[in-house]
C-alpha cells in the first residue's frame, strides 16, 4: 500500500476512535442514569481508500423504559431492527440470557 493511502487509513482509524470515546461515553452517562439506551453500531471505511478502519458505535436515543426504547427501534427500522444492511440497531441494557438446562444423553454403552 502506497505511503499516502496508508496515512489516509492511519487518519480515519484515529477519527474513529474519538468518534467512538464520545459515543461511548453518552451511552454509559445515558445508562448510568436509569436510561434505556438504542445504539446503532457498523462498518466505519476510510472516505478516501474506502478500507475498513473498524467498527463504529453510536448513541441514537434513549428511553425511560425498554418497551418505549423496543417500540422505537421497530417504528424506525421495521423487520430490519436487528441487522439493516451493514448496520445493527440494539438496545442497552441488554436482556439476560436465560439458558435452558440442558438433559444428560445417555450413551446406551456407547464405547466413545
Amino acid at each position: 500500500m502506497n505511503i499516502e493511502l496508508n496515512n489516509c487509513l492511519t487518519e480515519a482509524r484515529m477519527v474513529l476512535s474519538c468518534k467512538n470515546s464520545d459515543a461511548s461515553v453518552k451511552i454509559a452517562d445515558a445508562l448510568a442514569a436509569g436510561r434505556f439506551v438504542v445504539v446503532c453500531e457498523g462498518p466505519a471505511l476510510c472516505r478516501s481508500t474506502d478500507a475498513l478502519a473498524g467498527s463504529r458505535r453510536s448513541h441514537q436515543a434513549d428511553f425511560a423504559t425498554r418497551a418505549e426504547a423496543d417500540a422505537a427501534v421497530l417504528a424506525a427500522y421495521g423487520d430490519f431492527a436487528t441487522y439493516c444492511g451493514d448496520e445493527r440497531y440494539y438496545v442497552l441494557p441488554e436482556l439476560p440470557r436465560v439458558v435452558a438446562p440442558v438433559a444428560p444423553v445417555e450413551d446406551d454403552g456407547v464405547p466413545f
